[in-house]
């Protein structure tokens, strides 16, 4: 089929059609249809993206496992269906260890390219959804597949990416792509993204992976559904699988409420709520919010009525 950057010549040559709004507010409106419950859209275009190591590829064979069995994922309701996996960057030996490491037995309907990708790539793809009828495409990674290669540039970006977000809408499928975030160390948040806000903007959710010292965070920004605040993720060595955990903020919580306590305990009375912050060296929105937890639990204590001459103390009280 003849294209110029992944678009048939017949889709070029279209007409564009209109709706009259009057015609568009009478169509009733379905309701969403989702492959992994609230997260990832039937017919959708979703963006895993990390930086190496963070975890992306076993994230996204999880994901695979869990699709192709109907199991649930991330704690969430699964719709069962085949998967295609294009490993553009994986060896086959490596695929076959972490499979077997996550408990697959082989029956499962997952299948799966390894390697480079010849020919046109979009007609590729759409002969697969059309032989295999996938539940699930998972693109591994998304810019080797199409041959973007200037990602930062916004207009090469939406040529690249159009078309797939298209043909997911248009066959019920979701395609994830997964890619791979910039040198930013601000690693969770959308910055992270390597190259033009295209690529972000193109999707129906975005899954941001980033790993810590202490653990791995994954959040997302959903165009559909809400958004999942950064989320620890267990991974178990042993079999390379990764299961959510708690939410950062509880664990950053309960860290400032530790650290505030062995403050307090070390001091000889009561201490204000900047004396607190300067020792503690945490944001003053975390400080209060912990303080005013542990007077409500009554691991501390408050005294003054916190005006400009009676500032707000805290202390331990002697039964804690």
């Amino acid at each position: 089929m003849d294209s110029i950057n992944g678009w048939s010549l017949h889709q070029q040559q279209k007409k564009l059609e209109l709706t009259r709004l009057a015609e568009l507010l009478a169509e009733p409106v379905p309701a969403h249809q989702w492959i992994v419950e609230g997260l990832l859209l039937k017919g959708g275009f979703s963006l895993l993206c990390g930086k190496p190591k963070a975890g992306k590829s076993s994230l996204s064979r999880c994901l695979a496992l869990a699709v192709a069995r109907g199991d649930s994922f991330l704690d969430r309701k699964v719709e069962q269906g085949p998967v295609l996996l294009l490993a553009l960057e994986d060896h086959r030996v490596m695929l076959q260890e972490s499979f077997r490491k996550l408990g697959s037995i082989g029956n499962e309907e997952i299948l799966i390219h390894v390697g480079s990708f010849l020919g046109n790539p979009i007609r590729q793809l759409e002969l697969l959804i059309e032989r295999h009828r996938p539940a699930l495409v998972i693109i591994d990674t998304i810019f080797r597949f199409t041959r973007c290669f200037d990602v930062n540039s916004y207009t090469a970006v939406i040529e690249s990416l159009t078309p797939i977000a298209d043909l997911a809408r248009q066959r019920g499928v979701h395609v994830m792509a997964v890619h791979h975030a910039g040198k930013s160390e601000r690693s969770d948040s959308l910055d992270s993204v390597l190259g033009s806000v295209a690529v972000h903007g193109s999707m129906d959710s975005t899954l941001l992976l980033s790993r810590k010292p202490e653990f791995r965070v994954l959040e997302s920004q959903q165009r559909y559904g809400l958004d999942l605040p950064p989320t620890t993720l267990d991974f178990d060595s042993e079999t390379g699988n990764l299961k959510l955990s708690l939410p950062v903020s509880e664990i950053e919580n309960a860290r400032t409420a530790d650290e505030i306590l062995d403050f307090l305990s070390g001091c000889k009375g009561p201490v204000s709520e900047l004396e607190i912050t300067e020792a503690v060296g945490r944001r003053t929105q975390a400080i209060r919010r912990c303080l005013r937890q542990l007077r409500d639990s009554g691991a501390v204590s408050r005294q003054g009525t916190g005006g400009r001459g009676d500032l707000y103390k805290y202390h331990v009280p002697p039964h804690s």
